[in-house]
């Protein structure tokens, strides 16, 4: 099982022993959060995060260069033909042969993630420090760990086909020229990026609780939150003739980003006893600039969700 399993079914697991723990010992009467009675609380759970697909840079390319003779694609070969070996001085004689020039390109598309990429545990804690009739004002710290995982494949190649016919004359240097000239219809490219992402997000904040009842409190929060990003990224690519690999490219590159950010969110808390309760909200989260490396880029721009189980002293 996974690092992010693991913890996820720790988080699942908690929820759960709660839960039964509540069924079991839950009062008649719940009392409401802003009494003036609670202070600091607990909470843990599950999160959401609905990310933007990994951009793949574009500055992944090659170029190739070769000859292959009298026509036949099987012989292709890089570089150019030795004229000088093919056709000696003082022969009277002619050389027929065709140049390949090509180009070739990684994929410059993007990659979304599965689901239990984007769900991740969260810990929150908050400390109530004001409370006016059904207000209560608290200071607020939640954090998520997310393991992003991505790849795309796919590349573009291009090319011109000329056909050269080489003289030589005596003594004469060797002169050619083309005859003919065409696009390549042989040739093809393929590319594999993939991308990891560990992403720890820290965010601290003020949430202000309204009661409606003895059990359930609305909620908004909003603040500031500093993400870092642990970053591995890699490219392997290449260029296709004749079922043959003529040129490949590999390239690799890792990173750790800080990227600072706000959040938002809004939901409501339902409390079993005065102890326990539960909370569903939805939260916005931005940031400054995107996590990048030089094969990637991230943005950090999210939807999402928190289902958590609370705990207050």
């Amino acid at each position: 099982m996974s690092l992010k399993n693991k913890m996820l079914a720790l988080a699942l697991g908690v929820t759960a022993s709660f839960s039964v723990a509540t069924a079991q010992d839950a009062p008649a009467a719940p009392v409401a959060e802003n009494d003036g009675t609670s202070g600091l609380q607990l909470g843990i759970g599950i999160s959401y995060r609905n990310f933007h697909k990994a951009n793949f840079r574009a500055n992944n390319a090659g170029s190739y260069s070769g000859w292959y003779e009298n026509g036949d694609i099987a012989t292709l070969q890089p570089g150019a033909p030795d004229l000088e070996k093919i056709l000696p001085s003082g022969s009277i004689a002619s050389y027929q042969y065709n140049v390949i020039n090509a180009s070739w390109s990684g994929s410059t598309g993007n990659a979304g993630y599965n689901f239990t990429d984007k769900i991740a545990p969260i810990l929150s804690a908050s400390y109530a420090f004001y409370f006016k009739d059904s207000i209560t004002l608290s200071a607020v710290a939640n954090f998520q760990y997310n393991m992003l995982d991505a790849s795309e494949r796919g590349g573009q190649a291009g090319g011109n086909d000329a056909t050269i016919l080489a003289f030589r004359y005596g003594t004469e240097p060797v002169t050619s020229a083309p005859t003919a000239s065409s696009s390549t219809s042989f040739m093809s490219a393929s590319s594999k990026y993939k991308f990891d992402m560990d992403l720890y997000t820290l965010d601290l904040g003020l949430r202000m609780d309204f009661a409606v009842s003895e059990q359930m409190n609305l909620f908004v929060a909003a603040g500031p939150s500093v993400s870092y990003a642990d970053m591995d990224s890699s490219f392997r690519g290449g260029l296709y003739g004749n079922n043959t690999a003529l040129a490949t490219f590999r390239a690799s590159d890792s990173s750790e980003d800080w990227v600072f950010g706000y959040y938002a969110s809004a939901g409501a808390a339902f409390w079993f006893n005065e102890q326990i309760g539960a909370s569903l909200e939805a939260r916005y989260d931005g940031a400054f600039e995107d996590a990048e490396t030089q094969l990637v880029t991230q943005s950090l721009d999210t939807w999402g969700a928190a289902v958590k189980l609370l705990y207050r002293f």
